[in-house]
């Protein structure tokens, strides 16, 4: 027996967020700007972002969403 797809079927929506790189993006931020409050006692303004990220693209873009200035380095990812 043969099943047709439809279009819509492609645009499904899941709830399987736990592998979306942009929920995790969102995620690895959380964290950062978390560790950064606990350690330092004060909220960070900027986001450097390595350039050896996988998902550098999405850390340069989402960091704006939090307030935060970004900047590409060549060190590893942290937030001053």
């Amino acid at each position: 027996m043969f099943s047709t797809m439809v279009v819509g079927d492609l645009f499904e929506e899941t709830d399987d967020w736990v592998n979306d790189e942009e929920a995790q993006t969102f995620t690895q931020i959380e964290d950062l700007i978390r560790e950064f409050i606990k350690d330092t006692g004060k909220k960070p303004t900027k986001l450097y972002v390595s350039d050896s990220e996988e998902n550098q693209s999405y850390l340069l873009w989402f960091g704006k969403s939090f307030n935060l200035e970004t900047e590409r380095t060549k060190k590893v990812t942290y937030l001053q």
